[in-house]
């Protein structure tokens, strides 16, 4: 899977500009409907139910002071880390609920809590990835979320507290993926696959989830980090992505 994590955000922290964060637990919850998707096993129902059109509600929980993290003032904020980079995960833990079923991700190979506005482009990326190499057989899950916009209404915090509504315009996508390979006998199987689009999302402080009717919210940056961001953002493109896969057997709760 993707990172979000961008340019501008490697070209700041090598400038200086960037320092740790400070220490906060926040909770993330994106609601929204399955785009397309399939239940093999029935993990969330039915074994081989289409999951086309059904609701679903992901749910993390990150510590933004893990791995390279960095929430303050400046228009991009993020938290990035696990196994694959040799530091700890800022996700603790992460869980998606489809048809009253609900499975949980640790997210310890990948966990990423991302946050952008510089005004012409605000965006809000949360994404959870747990990988296993069980003597040959590998168990990779995933779930993302990601919102974006160029009119600079979608805040960068990533400690919130804020509510946010996807508007026309915006572009919303999201996937998960819950799957093994035997690399014994080369099997592939994967139990779930999914392409999501999230309507709503929520970021607040740990145990103060309110969970209410969400309405539009929309805090641009100052003017003038935003223009100096455009421009890192200019010289370090739009990217640094890492293609990964990879993720924890699901637990049913």
């Amino acid at each position: 899977m993707r990172t979000r994590l961008s340019g501008a955000a490697f070209v700041l922290a090598a400038l200086g500009f960037l320092s740790p964060a400070s220490a906060m637990v926040v909770e993330v919850t994106d609601w929204g409907t399955v785009a397309f998707g399939y239940d093999q096993t029935g993990i969330f129902g039915v074994g081989g139910g289409d999951l086309a059109g059904d609701a679903y509600v992901a749910h993390y929980t990150f510590d933004t002071s893990r791995g390279w993290a960095y929430s303050g003032p400046a228009p991009v904020n993020f938290a990035y880390g696990g196994k694959c980079c040799g530091d700890a995960s800022p996700a603790i833990s992460a869980s998606v609920t489809i048809n009253g079923y609900t499975v949980n991700f640790l997210g310890d190979y990948l966990g990423e809590i991302y946050g952008l506005n510089v005004g012409n482009l605000s965006e809000q990326y949360h994404f959870v990835q747990s990988y296993v190499d069980n003597r040959g057989v590998y168990i990779n899950n995933y779930l993302q979320n990601w919102v974006s916009n160029s009119n600079g209404s979608i805040p960068s915090s990533i400690t919130g507290p804020f509510i946010y509504n996807t508007m026309v315009g915006d572009s919303a996508t999201g996937a998960l993926l819950i799957s093994t390979y035997d690399g014994n006998s080369n099997d592939w199987q994967v139990d779930t696959y999914a392409g999501l689009v999230p309507t709503t999302l929520e970021v607040s402080p740990y145990a103060d989830l309110t969970r209410a009717s969400p309405t539009v919210s929309g805090v641009p940056e100052p003017s003038i980090w935003a223009m100096m961001v455009i421009g890192f953002a200019a010289i370090g493109s739009a990217a640094f992505r890492r293609g990964r896969k990879d993720r924890l057997a699901p637990t049913f709760v």
